[in-house]
C-alpha cells in the first residue's frame, strides 16, 4: 500500500522519533520503501525541533526517549502543535497505555512488530486523527450557528425558526455556507454588544 492510497487521506509524511538507532533505521526504512516521506529524531528536543520547522503528517513517539520524554512530546504534539500521533514503544503498562491515550494518541504499538502491523496502525492512526479533525470542525461549525441564532432571537426578537430561516436566507443571498454566515452574525453580534 502506498502513501498515496485514497483512504489514507494524503498521509505523505512520517516523523519517528526513536533513540534507538537500529529500530529508528527499520522502521524508517520500512516507511521509506512504502512511499512515505520520512523525517527521524533520536531525541525529544529534536523532535519539537523538527515540527516547529517542518509539520509531518504524523509523528510516531517512543517512550523511552533520552532529555524530553516521550510522553512530554506526546503533550506538546497533541496540544500545543496539533500534530497527529502514535506510540511505538517496548512498554505494555496499561497506565502507559492511558496516559497517551489521554494525551491525544491515535495508536498505541509495542515492540517488536513487524512491518505490516506498523504501516496498518499507522494508517489507521493518521485516519483516527483526520476523523476527530473533523468532528471538531463540525462542532465549530454547529456552535457557531447555535450562537447566531441566539443572537438573532435575543437581539432582533426573532423566533428559533424564525432565527434560523433568516441565518439560511441570508447565506442563500450572499452565497456562503451557513455556518460561516452564522461565524460572521456572531461575530458581528460581539462587537456591536462590546460597543454599548
Amino acid at each position: 500500500m502506498s502513501a498515496n492510497h485514497k483512504g489514507w487521506r494524503d498521509l505523505t509524511s512520517v516523523l519517528v522519533v526513536e533513540d534507538n538507532s537500529i529500530v529508528r533505521d527499520l522502521v524508517c526504512m520500512t516507511l521509506d520503501q512504502q512511499g512515505y516521506q520520512v523525517l527521524q529524531a533520536a531525541s525529544g528536543e529534536e523532535a519539537l525541533a523538527i515540527c516547529s520547522n517542518s509539520r509531518p503528517d504524523i509523528v510516531i513517539v517512543d517512550d523511552g526517549l533520552p532529555g524530553i520524554r516521550g510522553d512530554e512530546v506526546a503533550r506538546v504534539l497533541g496540544s500545543d502543535l496539533k500534530i497527529p500521533f502514535m506510540v511505538l514503544t517496548a512498554y505494555s503498562d496499561p497506565k502507559k497505555i492511558e496516559r497517551y491515550i489521554s494525551l491525544g494518541a491515535s495508536n498505541y504499538l509495542v515492540k517488536p512488530v513487524s512491518p505490516q502491523s506498523l504501516i496498518a496502525a499507522l494508517n489507521s492512526a493518521y485516519t483516527n486523527a483526520q476523523n476527530i479533525s473533523q468532528l471538531l470542525l463540525k462542532s465549530n461549525r454547529d456552535h457557531y450557528i447555535g450562537r447566531a441564532v441566539a443572537c438573532l432571537m435575543l437581539l432582533k426578537g426573532f423566533t428559533e425558526e424564525h432565527a434560523i430561516s433568516e441565518l439560511k436566507s441570508e447565506a442563500r443571498s450572499e452565497r456562503k455556507k451557513l455556518w460561516r454566515k452564522a461565524q460572521e452574525v456572531f461575530e458581528t453580534s460581539l462587537q456591536q454588544h462590546r460597543m454599548h
